[in-house]
């Protein structure tokens, strides 16, 4: 009620109703209008590597297997055809992408996300809007924010500390997201508690799955770090 960010608040082509990102299939449509790939390249210069799932390369419980969705404006058309019955892609919809000002990574994600977007159906239309950090934080706490750009620092080096985050229904994203998966909750705890290496890489494998089935968020970049120092400076690891 009273929400800026979603138009009239209905599946009318000039906003969307609360239960949009709830079906699947707009999800997907969405996942497959990004280009990763050409954001590393073209964008962060090369620097990092595409995300395949919320555990980053390098880190225990990483699944290097893991697949991605491609860039695929023909499979996203698909999907959007298919959401809310047919009635997505006859009404259209409307809604604000937004990005925290001053970012500007982020404020290129969320433009590219509107131009191949709003290229697969002219019915299709999302505005980018960048907001203060504070006000930022504000709306996206109150699930006020439909769509939105952030990252993820670890407070350990950790699977946990980046499933928990992203996967458990009381963890800082599904929280904002309202999104909760019985299966994902009880891996999270298992894998939380297992002390057998082998055995916990199997539970975040299946818990990477999942995310990638049910596409609650679509992972960017494992992004990387520079450190400088003088030539006269030996022995850093």
């Amino acid at each position: 009620q009273g929400n800026p960010n979603v138009g009239s608040g209905k599946l009318d082509g000039e906003g969307i109703p609360a239960d949009f990102f709830a079906d699947k299939d707009v999800r997907l449509g969405f996942a497959h209008a990004f280009d990763a790939d050409g954001f590393i390249k073209d964008v962060n210069r090369g620097k990092g590597t595409r995300a395949t799932g919320f555990i980053p390369k390098g880190l225990p419980g990483h699944n290097p297997d893991q697949a991605a969705y491609p860039f695929d404006l023909a499979k996203a058309e698909a999907f959007f055809r298919k959401a809310h019955g047919g009635r997505l892609w006859e009404k259209g919809f409307k809604f604000t992408l937004a990005y925290n000002v001053g970012n500007q990574p982020r404020e290129v994600i969320a433009n590219m996300i509107k131009r191949s977007v709003e290229s697969i159906n002219p019915k299709f239309k999302i505005d980018t809007r960048g907001i203060q950090w504070s006000t930022y934080l504000d709306q996206s706490n109150a699930s006020k924010l439909p769509m939105f750009v952030l990252g993820w620092s670890p407070d350990y080096p950790d699977a946990h500390n980046f499933a928990f985050p992203f996967m458990h229904s009381r963890g800082n994203y599904p929280r904002l997201q309202h999104y909760k998966n019985a299966e994902a909750d009880a891996l999270i705890g298992k894998a939380m508690t297992e002390v057998d290496g082998a055995k916990r890489l199997k539970l975040y494998t299946r818990l990477q799955a999942v995310a990638y089935e049910d596409c609650p968020t679509i992972f960017i970049l494992n992004s990387v770090r520079f450190r400088t120092q003088r030539k006269w400076v030996k022995g850093f690891e």
